[in-house]
C-alpha cells in the first residue's frame, strides 16, 4: 500500500495530497472509510485519487463519493470517472456547479446506507453549505473548511496566515465569519449536535489532524460562533 494512503484506526484511512489555493501551499486530504457492507466512501475525493486506484480497490468496492460542502467539488468528475459505479453526493449547490454529474442532494437526514457508520450534520448559516460527520466506531469527527490547522513552511505564509490569526491555529473563523457567514444564530443551532457526539480525533481538509483533546478543541475553536460544549 503506497505511504501517501495512512491508516487510522479500523476501516478509516486519509489520502494526502498537494493543493495550492491562491499561490499558498494548504494541502488536501481525502478521508475513505469502510461502511458495514464492505463498501468504501470517499469524503472530498481530491486531485491524486487515481494514484491511488490500485490499494483502495483493494480495500473493497467505492460505492459512494461525498463533496462535502459547496465548495470541495473540483476533482469530483475526475473521481466519477475512476469509480463509474459510486453514487455521488453533496449539497445541492454542487449539483449547479457539476451539471453533468448525477447528484444525490443532501437533505437534514444521513442517507440509510450510512446510518450505521455515521452520523451527519448539516452546516447551516454560511455559504459553504458544508456537512460534516462522525465515523462512530473511530470517533473522528471529519470536516471539510469548518476548521483549517495549517503549518505553512515558507516564511511569507507563516506571516500572513499569522496575520489573519491562523498560522498554527485550529480555526477558520475569519475565513467563515468575514466571507461566508450568512446568518450566525442558524450556525450555533447546527453546531449544537455536533458537541453532544463522542469523538477523539478531528480530521480536517486542510492541516494537521487533531487527536489529542479534541472535543474541548473544538469547543474552543467554535467559541467565536457563541457555540460551545
Amino acid at each position: 500500500m503506497p505511504r501517501y494512503l495512512q491508516q487510522l484506526d479500523t476501516d478509516i484511512w486519509i489520502l494526502d495530497q498537494a493543493f495550492q489555493l491562491m499561490g499558498a501551499e494548504i494541502g488536501t486530504r481525502t478521508t475513505v472509510l469502510r461502511l458495514a457492507d464492505g463498501g468504501l466512501w470517499l469524503h472530498s475525493p481530491g486531485p491524486d485519487l487515481a494514484a491511488a486506484y490500485r490499494p483502495l480497490c483493494e480495500l473493497g468496492p467505492v460505492r459512494h463519493l461525498v463533496a462535502p460542502n459547496a465548495f470541495h467539488h473540483l476533482y469530483l468528475k475526475q473521481a466519477a470517472r475512476l469509480f463509474p459505479q459510486a453514487k455521488i453526493w453533496g449539497p445541492g449547490a454542487v449539483s449547479r456547479k457539476q451539471p453533468q454529474l448525477q447528484l444525490n442532494k443532501f437533505g437534514d437526514a444521513i442517507p440509510a446506507a450510512w446510518r450505521s457508520d455515521l452520523l451527519m450534520q448539516p452546516i447551516k448559516g454560511t455559504l459553504a453549505q458544508e456537512y460534516v460527520f462522525l465515523h462512530r466506531a473511530s470517533g473522528s469527527l471529519i470536516v471539510t473548511d469548518l476548521l483549517l490547522h495549517l503549518f505553512p513552511e515558507q516564511r511569507h505564509l507563516q506571516l500572513l496566515f499569522g496575520l489573519a490569526g491562523m498560522h498554527g491555529r485550529l480555526t477558520a473563523e475569519p475565513l467563515v465569519s468575514k466571507l461566508w457567514l450568512r446568518d450566525a444564530a442558524a450556525l450555533r443551532r447546527s453546531l449544537a449536535p455536533i458537541f453532544e457526539w463522542d469523538f477523539g480525533r478531528i480530521i480536517m481538509s486542510h492541516g494537521r489532524l487533531v487527536e489529542t483533546d479534541a472535543k474541548a478543541r473544538f469547543a474552543r475553536a467554535m467559541h467565536w460562533a457563541g457555540a460551545d460544549i
